[in-house]
């Protein structure tokens, strides 16, 4: 990343990025040999792809951990200001949402240790907290025909939260296949 030189070129190395990870997740799905009918060779194949995930999985989270350090300094620096900004929590809750896509590869936030946790949870509480100052500052009118044009156009979220969160690498694997169906 540092050596993309442009926004744009670090956009595209992140999708490209993004993409190698997703066709490496899918090779590693698709490597998961059945132990029970597997022979020696097999067996020697799954502890190699083990490694491989290993590998994998630390590197996933040192992304989470470097995108989460930086959705938590750009809370900091937003909320050092004092100022409440129209639109800022819709684009910083998107790059939150990212964190957690990538958390979720991992097995979930019960994966993480105790202060990415902690992070999480707390730059969740900002933006919600921000949610709600925009939504008490500015009224925007949603012109949508079958809608109340003064209801509040967002809502605060918590997108890990409840019975839609997958906490496992299985409910992730789960999860890709059933959208590719």
């Amino acid at each position: 990343m540092t050596s993309a030189e442009d926004a744009q070129s670090r956009r595209i190395l992140r999708k490209q990025i993004s993409e190698a990870a997703l066709r490496l997740i899918n090779l590693l799905a698709l490597a998961d040999i059945d132990d029970d009918k597997a022979g020696p060779l097999a067996k020697s194949i799954r502890s190699k792809v083990e490694v491989v995930k290993e590998v994998f999985f630390d590197i996933i989270l040192l992304i989470a951990s470097g995108r989460l350090d930086i959705v938590k300094s750009e809370l900091e620096k937003h909320l050092s200001r004092k100022e409440i900004v129209l639109g800022f929590s819709a684009g910083i809750s998107s790059k939150l949402a990212e964190v957690e896509s990538v958390i979720l590869v991992l097995g979930g936030v019960k994966t993480l240790n105790a202060e990415m946790r902690r992070t999480l949870a707390w730059a969740w509480d900002e933006v919600i907290r921000i949610q709600e100052e925009e939504q008490n500052s500015f009224l925007l009118a949603n012109l949508s025909a079958d809608i109340d044009p003064l209801r509040p156009v967002t809502r605060p979220i918590r997108p890990l939260e409840g019975d839609d969160a997958i906490d496992s690498q299985a409910g992730v694997m789960k999860s890709l296949n059933d959208k590719l169906q």
